[in-house]
């Protein structure tokens, strides 16, 4: 269970006396407080993981994700500033974005999508989120 400087063990409870822990290894935890700010980023993270050769403006990841194009130039706009994702202008007004191959997080992108495979694991990264805040 995760502890709290005030004592106060976090957990959820399902049913009958079944309880999840809010708690991510330590290295993980770092990442999400880190990168993750927002559910859009998770999702593109996911996604980035899965295919890390996936490229293309925030209408395309629109597309892919199921998500408006301004919501994703804006999570694609954070990663680019944590170095996860490196941003090109093309024709027009338009980005490109891509993931950056020699970002040091790079190894810890693939640990965090492979942390994400079991449901609790997603609760856990759902808990944190929503524990900072998170809504979007």
């Amino acid at each position: 269970m995760a502890r709290r400087p005030w004592g106060v063990e976090l957990s959820f409870s399902f049913g009958r006396g079944y309880r999840l822990p809010i708690d991510l290894p330590e290295n993980l935890a770092a990442f999400v407080d880190e990168v993750v700010h927002s559910f859009v980023t998770w999702d593109l993270l996911i996604g980035f993981a899965k295919r890390p050769d996936t490229s293309g403006t925030p209408a395309t990841f629109s597309t892919l994700l199921g998500r408006p194009p301004a919501e994703l130039a804006q999570a694609l706009d954070h990663l680019t500033s944590k170095g996860l994702v490196k941003r090109q202008p093309i024709a027009g007004n338009e980005i490109f974005y891509e993931v950056n191959q020699a970002s040091p997080l790079l190894p810890m992108l693939k640990t965090f999508a492979a942390f994400n495979e079991t449901q609790e694991n997603r609760l856990k990264v759902l808990s944190r989120l929503l524990e900072r805040g998170v809504h979007r």
